[in-house]
Order: structure tokens, then sequence, then C-alpha cells
């Protein structure tokens, strides 16, 4: 035990000389977290926030016109601009203001829309009664009027995201008004063929919300209920899992300096097995990777919040967070010490060691979300050891999940951690003999 603790008492040594290096190792991962999350704040915000410029040209002035434009106003999605220098806009202006990107989405309600709305409903209404042999007195199928068009400007910057909300929220106030508008011709025809209905005045059919859309979380869990998926609670796991792996530089570089300048020799020539030798390695940055879990966490509590960011929220256990960090480490250790075992150069082991770790993260969902990515990407990803440490951090921080329930994950990082000790073992074993 005494010569576990003096190796690990050299490693300190050894790290604590470059300063420079030690800031980048707790300095990085804090502030790739805070500028990630507060980029990716506002596309991970409810639209209900975003207000989004729309210019509209309401041409129309009449119910379908009026329609869109309170239920674009109530929304809160979009911000309305009808005169934004003060005089009414045209549709050429609103088509050149978005062109050139002063605006990233339009809308033109084209003169008497409401008019020929009403036309087509009463049309096709009547085709519809004259199908089951009740003749109205005046049919005009023979001339069915255009469908209404109404044009939806689009900047080619604008998110499709953004589109499809704009769309969603137009068919959505149309159809209430295309209801009505068959109703007042349901009324009027009713009227025409049943004459002691003619007094009655049109039919009064109240629009009640019949069917309702509730969303809620999968969990039974109030804390899970409540919690809402942010960029706080995606990018504080994630690039707390890439500080760790990209430990693998410092720790790499160490082993290959330790060979250049012959201290390995002289170990070897000590009564300390190389076994020894890599516990006091894995011991220091396994505790380096603790602290800067511990830094990254207290990160989320504290800083983000003072920036006008979320609250790191912490829905799972405890333990089970604190359980996957020790083996994320652990795996982070190992494959820094087996980078370091199978590399003879310094330039060698930082470039693959950096650019390794940068595709372990791409495919392991610390950019982006897995669920996101093409099919043979989710599958590359199921390789990564960021992925499965990422998919621990998400069933622990969104899904409330327990000890058990990360297993799986810890068990494959732990795996990973045994594997690269083994491949470092068996090489510094076959290189010795040569």
């Amino acid at each position: 035990m005494f010569k576990l603790f003096a190796c690990i008492r050299k490693e300190y040594l050894n790290l604590s000389r470059d300063k420079g290096g030690l800031a980048v190792l707790f300095l990085m991962p804090v502030a790739l977290i805070t500028i990630m999350a507060w980029v990716q704040h506002a596309p991970f915000r409810d639209y209900q926030e975003t207000n989004i410029p729309l210019l509209l040209v309401n041409n129309d002035q009449d119910t379908l016109g009026t329609v869109i434009e309170k239920g674009l106003q109530r929304s809160n999605i979009f911000q309305l601009q009808q005169s934004p220098d003060g005089e009414p806009i045209s549709a050429k202006m609103a088509r050149d203001k978005v062109s050139d990107g002063t605006y990233p989405i339009g809308i033109i309600i084209p003169e008497g829309a409401t008019a020929a709305l009403d036309s087509n409903a009463r049309h096709i209404l009547r085709s519809a009664l004259s199908d089951m042999g009740l003749k109205p007195k005046t049919d005009d199928r023979k001339n069915p009027i255009g469908i209404v068009e109404v044009e939806i400007l689009l900047d080619p910057a604008t998110k499709k995201s953004f589109q499809n909300t704009l769309v969603s929220a137009m068919e959505k106030y149309v159809a209430k008004i295309e209801q009505r508008f068959l109703l007042q011709a349901l009324s009027g025809e009713l009227a025409s063929l049943i004459p002691q209905l003619e007094d009655q005045g049109e039919l009064d059919i109240e629009q009640l919300e019949l069917v309702r859309f509730k969303q809620t979380y999968a969990s039974s869990k109030k804390e899970v209920a409540d919690l809402e998926a942010n960029s706080v609670q995606h990018n504080v796991p994630a690039w707390t899992l890439f500080g760790m792996f990209f430990i693998v530089i410092p720790l790499a570089g160490s082993m290959i300096k330790e060979r250049d300048d012959g201290s390995v020799q002289r170990l070897q020539t000590m009564p300390v097995p190389f076994v020894t030798v890599l516990g006091g390695k894995i011991g220091l940055y396994l505790l380096v990777c603790m602290l800067q879990f511990a830094l990254m966490i207290a990160v989320g509590f504290g800083l983000l919040p003072q920036l006008g960011l979320p609250m790191l929220e912490v829905s799972g256990s405890w333990l089970a967070l604190v359980s996957i960090a020790l083996v994320a480490a652990l795996a982070a250790v190992g494959y820094g010490i087996m980078v370091g075992t199978l590399f003879r150069t310094h330039a060698q082991a930082t470039t693959f060691g950096s650019v390794s770790v940068v595709i372990l993260a791409s495919i392991g969902g610390i950019w982006v979300p897995m669920y996101v990515m093409p099919d043979t990407l989710q599958t590359l990803g199921l390789i990564s050891p960021l992925g499965w440490g990422m998919s621990a951090f998400n069933d622990i921080f969104l899904r409330g999940s327990s000890s058990w329930q990360v297993l799986p994950e810890a068990m494959s990082l732990l795996l990973f951690f045994l594997a690269t000790l083994i491949v470092a073992l068996a090489y510094q074993k076959v290189t010795t003999r040569m």
C-alpha cells in the first residue's frame, strides 16, 4: 500500500508541475458547458417564449383575415408586424423584406378570401345535398371557385421547426373558420328545403372542444413529471463526460514523457510491479476526473442560473449519479493509459487521443441526442463509451432512474476500463520482452 501511495504522489508531482495543462483540464469543461448551454438555450426553449418575427399582409380585412390575425396574436409564438415602417405594407414589399432576411417569415392573405371561402363552402354543401337526392333551390356546382391560397413567405435560413410551427398554427385557425362557414351554408340550405325553418334564422351550434391533447411525461414520479428538457440538462452531463475522456492527452503524454526521460527504466529497477505504477496513475487521474465531475455539477447548480439559464435538476438517485461518474472516470483513465502505452511519441498519442475522443463523442450523443442521428450512426454509437455514459446520465437526470436501472451502462463502462487495462498490460509485457 505504501508503494501505491508513493506512485500516486509521484504522479501528483508530475501533474502539478504543468499548471497550464492542469488549468485546461478544469476550465475547458466549464467553458464548454457554459457556452454550449447558453448557445442551445433558445432551441431548447418552448416556442411560447420565442416570439418569432412575422410580417402579416392582411388584404382580406374580413372574417378569415381577422381570425388568422387574432389567432397569431393570441399564440404568443409570433411577434406580429403589419406596418413596421409606420405605413401598411404591400405583398411585394413583404416578399422583399423576407427575401433579404429582414423578417424570417411572412404571410399574405389575399383580397376576397372570406367571400371565396363562403362560396366554396356553399358549393361543397350543395354538391353533397344533390348527391343525397336533396335538390337545393340554386345549384352552382358547375361553377366551382378556386381554393383560397394564403401565401406563406419563408426565408431560406428559417429553421424547419419554425416553419412547421407556423403551418400547424395556421391550419388550426383556418379549420375553425371553415367549420363556421359550412354550418352557415347548411343552415341556409336547410331553410330553403324546409319552409318551417325559414323564420328560425341560422343554426346556432356551439363549437365545443370535443378532443383535447394532454402532454405528460411517461413517469409516475412527480419530480420527473415536473421536469422539462433544456440545454442545461443535456450539456452538463455531456461535456462532463467529454472533459473526463479528454484526460487522455495529459495522461498519455505523461506516460510517453516518462519513457523518453528514462523514468520507466529506473522504475523497473525498483521492486515495484508495473501494476502498482499503473495503480498510481489510475488513483491520481481518477481523482482528477471526479473533481471535474464535482465542478461541473457545481456549475450546473450555481453558475448557469446566474446567467439566466435553468438550474440543473437531478430527478434520479444521487448514488446512481456518483456511481456512473466513477465508472465513466475509470473508463476515461483506462483509455488514456491504453493510448499512452500503445503510442511511442507525444505527437502520435495526442493526435490520436484528441481525434478519437471527438469521434466517440460525436457518435455517442454528446453534440446532439442520438435519436436524431441516422440509423447507421445510432448503431455506431452503441460502441462508444461516451454514449453509454450519456445514456446513463440521461436516465438519472431526466428519467429518475435508480442504481439498478443504470447497471447495464455501469457494467459496460467498467468492462471497457478492464479491457483497456488488459490491452495496456499485455502490450507492456510484450515490448518489455523485446
